[in-house]
């Protein structure tokens, strides 16, 4: 993805595969338990937010930002589908 493509299909199903691996590779590396609350899932995806905040105030790269967003993408996808009746208390 050069950041020059138009929105459309063929761009999201890019988007859905980055996403889709990023998740894969957490996993590898995080194991495969669910977030144990929306407390925790919640702080796990501010976490990134934060690193998608830090690579725009240090002017990383394009690739850089799309990494840290694609990263965002997956905690919320692992956060949808999960349970998520879990208790709002931490």
């Amino acid at each position: 993805m050069t950041g020059n493509e138009a929105y459309d299909a063929a761009t999201t199903q890019a988007v859905i595969r980055a996403v889709y691996a990023e998740g894969k590779s957490a996993r590898r590396k995080h194991g495969d338990a669910p977030l144990a609350t929306n407390t925790e899932a919640l702080s796990v995806l501010m976490e990134e937010v934060g690193e998608v905040a830090t690579a725009l105030n240090q002017n990383l790269s394009n690739e850089e930002l799309k990494k840290e967003l694609v990263q965002v993408a997956s905690v919320a996808v692992r956060w949808l589908a999960g349970d998520l009746t879990f208790s709002h208390k931490p």
